[in-house]
Order: C-alpha cells, then structure tokens, then sequence
C-alpha cells in the first residue's frame, strides 16, 4: 500500500484539498500559516494527488513546561496530528509516515521523538509500542487540547495523554 508513496511538507496551497480529507479547518490553517509561530512542520503522505496521511512535526512542548524539561527542544521534536482517512486504516501507511518521519528528524540532527497519547486511544498506543516507543516514566502527564469549532474559532482544556518517546 507504501508503494509510490511520497511524505513532502505540506504548502498553503494545499489547505483546501488537506481539509476535504482531513477536515480540521482551523488547525491546518494555523499550522499553514507562513511562518508558523510554534515552528510547526506538517507533513502529506501523497501517491499522486490522493493525501494519504499527515503528521506534524515540530518542537517539544511549546505549551507544556513538563514535557519541555524531559525533552529538550534542541534534542527531541514532538510527533502530533498522525491521521490516515479511516478507510486506508491498517495498511501499514501510518507505520510508514512514522518511520519516514523518524529517519527525516534523525537527519536533522535531533536524538528523540515524543508523542502524547490519549488515555483512551488503546490502539495508537500499541502501534508506538510496537514500533519501539516507550513509556516515560512519568505516566499520564497534564497536557492541553485544543478543540476547533467550525466557524474557525476555538478553545483549549487541560487534558492528560501518555507519553511516548523512541531514541533515534
């Protein structure tokens, strides 16, 4: 299904089509925005002109001072926003992105990659587990989560994910 599989960086022209896949308006805009201020890299998995996949890459927590202290931002970047569309689910294409992503960020010159995993999504957990993520000690940790409104506007709440890092 990774055959003839491309992961660029995603452009501004490519909003409109990345929100007919994804939906998410307001967050691909954001991370979109040219220069985005959290210096956020997003990325589409592309065979041809059909998306894939997307993922964002980008420092470590920009938001979270705890997770910033046990990842320093000159060592580790910080995996969020993997989507493949449902339907291309279980095709080995978001262990593909994770492993392109992995290789790309070790060429940059970083050392680790963090994720946060929300504490009900079981089966994220174990693709990372499967592909060599492990736990960080702290357990569940404090997070925020912002959620979109589709009129653009949004909101943020404290939340509480797992975290997960992979050495490189």
């Amino acid at each position: 299904m990774t055959a003839n599989v491309d992961l660029a960086l995603a452009e501004p022209s490519d909003l409109d089509a990345i929100i007919k896949v994804f939906g998410h308006r307001q967050y691909f805009a954001e991370q979109l925005a040219d220069p985005d201020p959290q210096g956020n890299e997003v990325f589409l998995a592309r065979r041809g002109e059909d998306f894939l996949g997307t993922v964002t890459i980008g420092p470590v927590g920009v938001d979270e001072a705890r997770l910033r202290a046990g990842f320093p931002p000159d060592y580790a970047r910080l995996l969020t926003h993997l989507e493949v569309p449902e339907q291309l689910r279980n095709h080995g294409i978001g262990t593909w992105i994770i492993r392109e992503i992995e290789h790309r960020v070790a060429q940059d010159g970083f050392r680790q990659i963090v994720l946060g995993v929300d504490l009900g999504n079981a089966g994220a957990a174990r693709l990372y587990q499967r592909l060599g993520y492990r736990s960080w000690r702290c357990g569940s940790v404090p997070t925020i989560k912002v959620h979109y409104r589709e009129d653009g506007s949004s909101w943020s709440e404290p939340d509480r994910c797992l975290i997960f890092f992979k050495d490189l």
